[in-house]
């Protein structure tokens, strides 16, 4: 995944648009109730967050074609994640 924190928009390794990252509520990711090992539930918004630590570019995009509304977690220390900036790393 590529990642760019001033736009705050989410690629695929490809270039491919996975998401625009907006969330006004701010909430600790640790302070919010377990979905699944890797995913949590907004106690705000009741949407989904994925923890793009542990999915693929093809899941996760995959994922958000089915669900669009769906919230991701992004750290820009991942080991699978690329930041870029005005699309340069």
């Amino acid at each position: 995944m590529k990642y760019d924190p001033i736009n705050k928009t989410l690629y695929t390794d490809k270039g491919e648009l996975l998401k625009r990252l907006f969330c006004p509520y701010k909430i600790d990711w640790d302070k919010l109730p377990v979905t699944s090992a890797n995913n949590r539930t907004c106690t705000t918004c009741n949407h989904l967050i994925i923890d793009t630590a542990y999915v693929s570019d093809d899941e996760l995009l995959q994922m958000l074609q089915q669900n669009p509304s769906t919230c991701l977690k992004i750290d820009i220390n991942q080991p699978n994640v690329t930041v870029i900036v005005n699309g340069k790393t």
